[in-house]
Order: structure tokens, then sequence, then C-alpha cells
């Protein structure tokens, strides 16, 4: 949804807070399989008790903006992404069937009955950009007054450009890590976070 009609980086108000632009974006997906891959035999000798969620079945996905360039050379966005968690297994940590292989459940629960938590990152960045007067003297032919007058050229505008750019702006976090194990110490906790808060500065200069 654009509130300005088509047209954000209108030149006429130098504040405008109608040169806005919202996103959003919403999907659902579901996806099941009967194995953990081509060498992981099922501890219970057959497929047909396997059948459940696949390690990627990350059933919600969201994903929004709003935009906008309301004081002029002024952009800016702030971004939203979320996602339910996916599944992963309960096993005993033992060999209980003999086989070799420690992906031994509980008697009774089946494959990937638990879920990681949501995931959720609020992101931004803004840029400011300032024009540099002149500059222009190399240039010739028609427009080399207008140029001259405006720092622009062939190559784009001539300036300095302010930004900032910041990956989970709330710090949120993002737990990552979870055991399924029961005989680990860290059974059902997480052991790591995602996505700590990144803040980077730049200024990138245009003659």
């Amino acid at each position: 949804m654009n509130l300005a009609g088509g047209v954000r980086n209108a030149n006429q108000p130098r504040w405008n807070p109608r040169r806005t632009l919202f996103r959003f974006d919403y999907r659902y997906r579901a996806t099941f399989n009967d194995t953990d891959g081509s060498y992981v035999p099922p501890p219970t000798g057959t497929l047909s008790t396997e059948w459940a969620p696949s390690r990627n079945d990350v059933r919600h996905r969201l994903r929004g903006s709003v935009s906008g360039q309301w004081l002029k050379n002024l952009n800016a966005q702030l971004n939203l992404e979320a996602s339910s968690g996916a599944p992963y297994t309960i096993t005993t940590g033992f060999d209980d069937n003999g086989d070799g292989i420690f992906n031994d459940r509980p008697i009774g629960v089946g494959r990937d009955t638990v879920r990681l938590p949501w995931r959720a990152t609020l992101s931004a960045n803004a840029s400011y950009f300032v024009g540099l007067r002149g500059g222009g003297g190399g240039q010739t032919g028609g427009g080399g007054d207008r140029e001259r007058r405006d720092g622009g050229g062939a190559g784009g505008p001539r300036g300095v450009t302010f930004s900032v750019f910041v990956v989970n702006l709330t710090n949120r976090d993002n737990y990552v890590g979870f055991s399924g194990v029961m005989t680990s110490p860290y059974f059902l906790q997480p052991t790591a976070v995602a996505n700590p808060r990144q803040i980077d500065f730049v200024m990138r200069v245009a003659f």
C-alpha cells in the first residue's frame, strides 16, 4: 500500500508524510516425510510409524515493512521478519533396540513432536543525502549548467550519503541449539542465541 499514490520521490514539499509505503506478506506451508535421511533407519524398524512433520516444516512466516521518504533526501525503513519454530525429536539418549544407533525414542513418542520457539527480528535502516555544489567544471554539453547547479552529472548526484543499519533493533533473544536428548543437561533448553543486535554506520561519497 503506497500512500503517495505511486509517487514516493516527490520533489515538491520538503516534508510530506504521505511518502510512505507499507508491505506485508504471510505464508503458510506444511511439509511431511517419514525419514530423517537416507542413512537413518527408523528405531521402530518400519517406516509406517515415522510419518511426521519434516525438519524444515516451518508453518508460519511473516514479513512486514514500512518505508518512506517523509523528509526530502531522507530514506528510512523498518522491517519485521518472524517465523514459527521447526520441529525436532525427543530421544532417550540410549541404544534401546540394540541396532547401534542412538536415535531411540521414548515409548509412544513419534518423530518431530516438539518445536522450536517463534523467532522474530525487527530491523531498521536510514540514509540521508547531502548534495555537493559545483564539481561539474569538466562537463560540457547542453546540460552542463544545470548539472553544476544541482551537483549532478552522468554518474548521478554528487554528495555524501550517511547511513545507519540496525539488525535486531530490540535485541530480541532468538534462542537456538535446543537438544531433544533426554540424557543431556540441556534437554529442551537453548544453548545459543541467534542474530544479536548489530549496528553499522556507513558514509558514502559520490563525486
